[in-house]
């Protein structure tokens, strides 16, 4: 029996998601070190969607912050990462219509096994 992830159409939209993902994470990497913060990325970048996130109390630690600062910024930065994943798919669409669907579709896409 042929595994989903023998499709090459799927592995196709998998690879364009992971692509798109890795586009808005640089986007937000940049910036992050254009900031200043490059340390504070580092730290949090763990703790987007998909990710390994490390507990808070040694991201607090590390960064020398208090946990309840560091809700915070984990709040932000994903809020961040978001719009500049939007961002990313917003330019291959021509109307939120479109990019709306394109969202669910990546999210539905890489949570195909």
């Amino acid at each position: 029996a042929s595994k989903q992830s023998d499709n090459p159409e799927h592995f196709f939209e998998r690879e364009w998601a992971l692509e798109t993902i890795a586009v808005a994470l640089q986007a937000l990497r940049d910036e992050m070190k254009k900031a200043g913060k490059s340390e504070q990325f580092d730290a949090l970048k763990g703790s987007l969607p998909g990710e390994d996130e490390p507990p808070r109390k040694e991201i607090a630690a590390r960064l020398n912050m208090s946990e309840g600062a560091i809700k915070v910024a984990v709040h932000r930065l994903r809020q961040h990462f978001g719009k500049l994943l939007r961002a990313a798919i917003a330019e291959t669409v021509s109307n939120e219509a479109d990019l709306n669907d394109e969202m669910r579709y990546l999210v539905a896409v890489l949570r195909r096994r």
